[in-house]
C-alpha cells in the first residue's frame, strides 16, 4: 500500500496531467464492475452515436478513461505512463494536457465518423496518438 501512495504522490508532483488519468480510469474501471452501474456508465462512459445525439457530449472525453477488462486498462495504462513520461520533457511542462484532450477528441469523433454504430471505451487512440507523435518526433529511434 505505502508503495501505491509512495508511487502516486511522486506522479503528481512529476505530472498532475498523467496522475489524473490513471487515477479517474482506475476509479472508472472499478466502477464498471458493479453491475447496477452499467446502464448509468454506459449512457455517460462510452463514446456513441446515441449518447451525442442524446446531448451527453462528455461521453466523449469520459469514455477515454473508461475500461471495463483489466488487460485492457493494464495495456492502456502501461502505454500512457510509459509514453507521457518522454513526452513531458519535449512538450515542455502541462502541454501533455491539452494533447490528451485533444488526441480523445479525435479519437472519439473518428470512431463516430468510420461507424455506423457502436460504442468504444478506453485510452487507444490517446496512446495511438502518443505513439505517433513519438514516431514523428524521432523517426530514426528504434
Amino acid at each position: 500500500r505505502e508503495r501505491i501512495v509512495i508511487f502516486f504522490t511522486s506522479l503528481h508532483r512529476t505530472s498532475p496531467t498523467l496522475n489524473a488519468t490513471i487515477l479517474s480510469s482506475l476509479f472508472l474501471f472499478i466502477l464498471w464492475q458493479f453491475a447496477y452501474l452499467i446502464p448509468f456508465l454506459s449512457r455517460h462512459c462510452t463514446c456513441s452515436m446515441a449518447n451525442i445525439r442524446s446531448g451527453r457530449v462528455h461521453s466523449i472525453f469520459l469514455s477515454t478513461v473508461s475500461h471495463t477488462s483489466l488487460h485492457h486498462l493494464l495495456l492502456n495504462l502501461y502505454m500512457l505512463y510509459s509514453l507521457g513520461i518522454g513526452m513531458m520533457t519535449k512538450l515542455r511542462g502541462n502541454a501533455l494536457y491539452p494533447f490528451i484532450i485533444g488526441s480523445s477528441l479525435v479519437g472519439s469523433l473518428f470512431f463516430l465518423a468510420l461507424t455506423k454504430g457502436g460504442s468504444c471505451i478506453g485510452l487507444s487512440g490517446v496512446t495511438c496518438a502518443m505513439l505517433g507523435f513519438e514516431c514523428r518526433w524521432d523517426p530514426m529511434r528504434e
